[in-house]
C-alpha cells in the first residue's frame, strides 16, 4: 500500500528497519580521572554501584578488570535491530542513537563501544544467544543489552542479569509505574528501561461514533473486532489481556495459571465468535502487524494493535483513533511491552560503564529522538510530545498512565506458546473453554 503524505510533517514517518547490521565500534571522549587499582570481582552478583569514574578492564583478560595503565576497555553492547539502525540528528549531524548516547555518557577516552545486531525474539534472538552463549563461551557475552523484559525473568533464573542499586539510577525516579515494574523482580531492580509499546484499540472515528469500552459493548455493536487468534505471541499477548482484566495472576510456582481466569476469557472468546463481535478473519491472523494492516486497508473498523503500528503507518489512516482494548473481565487493564537495558557482566569497573552509557539513554531529548524514529513509545512521559505521538499524544498519555507490563515467568516462551493454542482452538471452535485452560496450565506445568 502507497503512502499518503503525512499531516505532521516534524515527523518523517518511515518503517523500522528489520535488517542485522554489522558490529560497530567507537572511541568516545571524556578522560575518566583519578582511578584506582581494585581487587579482583567477586564470582556473585552485587548490585551495581553508581556511575561514578573507574579505572579500565582489560580486555586481554577475559574483559576483567585490570591496571590503570591496561589497555582500552571494549563495552559490548547487544541491541535489536530498530535501535541498532536508529540515527538521529545532534547540532546539525546524523549520527546513531547509540553513538550519541555513548558520547553523551562519556565513558572515557580509555573505552570504547563495541555495538552487535541481535534479533529481539526468536531462535538466535537476544534471549536465545545470552542463554546459550554464558555456558560455552561466556567471554563472548555482551556487557549491555537491550531486550524484552518478558525476557529478564529467564535471565535473572540462570543468574545472568545483574542487580542494579536504586541509587545508581537518579533518572530511575523519573520513571512511569510500567517501566519501574517491567525491570524490577522480587523488590530487586534488574535494568534500566529504555522504551516501550502499549497493546491498544485503533479505530476509525468517522465509522464508529463511540469505541466499546466493555466486551458486554463490543457484543451488542454494530463492527466486530479483529485481533490476531492464530497461534502465537500476539495471540498469547491479547489473551493476557482478558485474563489480567478477569482477574487472574501468572507465578512462579505451580500452578502458574490461574484455569478459573483463563476459563472466563476463553468463555469470552466462544461467546464473541458466536455472536459475530470477533472479526472471521481472527483465527488466520497471527500478529497485531496483520491486523493493523488490514484495518489500513479498510477491511475492519476496529482493530486490536500496538501503539508502535500506529505511531509508524497511521498518517495512512488520518482519521484513526486510540482507545483501551475491550476486555471481559471487570479489571481495567492497558498491557505494554517494555525494551531495557540489562546488565551481564560481573566485573564491577565495566558494570559502572554499562549504567553510564544506560542512564545517558534516560535524557529526554534522546528519548524524543529514539521515539521518532523506532515509533516506540519513549518510557519518560515527558517526552511524549506532539512530535513524537502527534493526534494520539493525548489518547496514549491515557493509555499510558493506566499500563503494566505483561506478566513475570521465567517460562514465557512455554506460557506464550501454551495461550496462542488455547486462543486458536477455542476461536477455531475445537475445544472448549474449560478445556483450553487445563491444558495451557499443564503444559506450563510440564515445562518445569
Amino acid at each position: 500500500m502507497s503512502r499518503s503524505q503525512s499531516r505532521y510533517p516534524q515527523r518523517r514517518l518511515r518503517r523500522s528497519l528489520w535488517w542485522l547490521t554489522s558490529a560497530t565500534a567507537l572511541a568516545v571522549s571524556a578522560l575518566m580521572a583519578g582511578c584506582q587499582p581494585r581487587g579482583q570481582p567477586t564470582p556473585t552478583p552485587q548490585a551495581v554501584a553508581s556511575p561514578t569514574a573507574s579505572q579500565s578492564a582489560d580486555p586481554s583478560n577475559g574483559g576483567q578488570q585490570g591496571s590503570a595503565t591496561s589497555s582500552a576497555t571494549i563495552l559490548r553492547v547487544w541491541l535489536p535491530p530498530d535501535i541498532a539502525s536508529a540515527s538521529v540528528r545532534d547540532q546539525g549531524r546524523l549520527t546513531l542513537f547509540v553513538d550519541l548516547v555513548a558520547e553523551r555518557a562519556q565513558l572515557g577516552d580509555n573505552a570504547s563501544l563495541s555495538a552487535s545486531t541481535k534479533a529481539l525474539h526468536g531462535p538466535g534472538g537476544l534471549r536465545e544467544s545470552v542463554l546459550a552463549t554464558a555456558p560455552v563461551a561466556p567471554a563472548r557475552l555482551p556487557h549491555l543489552a537491550v531486550i524484552d523484559t518478558v525476557d529478564l525473568p529467564a535471565l535473572v533464573a540462570a543468574g545472568l542479569a545483574q542487580p542494579i542499586a536504586i541509587d545508581a539510577l537518579p533518572g530511575a525516579r523519573q520513571l512511569s509505574e510500567l517501566a519501574t515494574q517491567a525491570v524490577t523482580i522480587d523488590g530487586t531492580l534488574y535494568g534500566v528501561p529504555l522504551c516501550a509499546d502499549l497493546l491498544v484499540l485503533a479505530y476509525d472515528a468517522d465509522q464508529v461514533s463511540a469505541p466499546p469500552k466493555t466486551w458486554t459493548e463490543l457484543l451488542t455493536g454494530p463492527d466486530p473486532l479483529l485481533f490476531p487468534a492464530a497461534r502465537g505471541a500476539d495471540a498469547a499477548d491479547m489473551l493476557l489481556s482478558h485474563y489480567v482484566s478477569e482477574g487472574g495472576v501468572l507465578v512462579e510456582a505451580d500452578p502458574v495459571l490461574d484455569t478459573a481466569a483463563l476459563s472466563r476469557a476463553l468463555a469470552a472468546y466462544q461467546v464473541g465468535k458466536a455472536a459475530g463481535a470477533i472479526h472471521d478473519e481472527a483465527v488466520a491472523i497471527d500478529s497485531f502487524e496483520l491486523a493493523w494492516a488490514a484495518y489500513l486497508a479498510g477491511q475492519t473498523n476496529l482493530a486490536a494493535t500496538t501503539s508502535q503500528q500506529v505511531l509508524r503507518d497511521g498518517a495512512n489512516a488520518p482519521h484513526t483513533a486510540l482507545a483501551a482494548l475491550p476486555l471481559s473481565g471487570a479489571r481495567p487493564t492497558v498491557l505494554g511491552r517494555t525494551l531495557a537495558w540489562v546488565v551481564l557482566t560481573p566485573d564491577p569497573d565495566i558494570q559502572r560503564l554499562a549504567l553510564a552509557l544506560a542512564e545517558a539513554a534516560l535524557a529526554p531529548d534522546l528519548q524524543g529522538a529514539l521515539a521518532a524514529q523506532s515509533y516506540h513509545l519513549p518510557i519518560l512521559t515527558e517526552a511524549l510530545d506532539d512530535a513524537v505521538a502527534g493526534p494520539w499524544r493525548e489518547q496514549l498519555a491515557g493509555l499510558y498512565a493506566l499500563a503494566q507490563p505483561l506478566p513475570q515467568i521465567a517460562r514465557y516462551a512455554t506460557l506464550e506458546a501454551a495461550l496462542g493454542e488455547a486462543a486458536e482452538s477455542v476461536i477455531a471452535g475445537v475445544a472448549s473453554p474449560t478445556g483450553a485452560a487445563g491444558l495451557a496450565a499443564a503444559r506450563i506445568a510440564q515445562s518445569q
